[in-house]
């Protein structure tokens, strides 16, 4: 999993107080930073970190279904 996406990711694991919308645009960021940087993004696997971060979070199975969707069109983005 890529270093930005992953911090995002623990940061959000970490939070209690923060809601979901913050949640959301903190692990949309570090996928975006991700990106941006070059770095590969295993798919699978990212899609299914956001779905289990905060199981039951609808705005984070949205994102997850957005990753899975823009990896099954090709040269959307690097990915392995």
């Amino acid at each position: 999993m890529p270093a930005g996406f992953e911090e995002a990711v623990r940061e959000v694991s970490r939070e209690r107080v923060r809601g979901a919308s913050w949640a959301l645009s903190t692990l949309a960021r570090g996928l975006l930073e991700e990106l941006e940087s070059g770095r590969t993004l295993e798919c699978p696997r990212t899609s299914q970190v956001l779905r289990t971060t905060l199981p039951g979070m609808g705005s984070l199975e949205v994102l997850a279904e957005v990753v899975e969707r823009l990896c099954s069109v090709p040269g959307s983005w690097p990915r392995r």
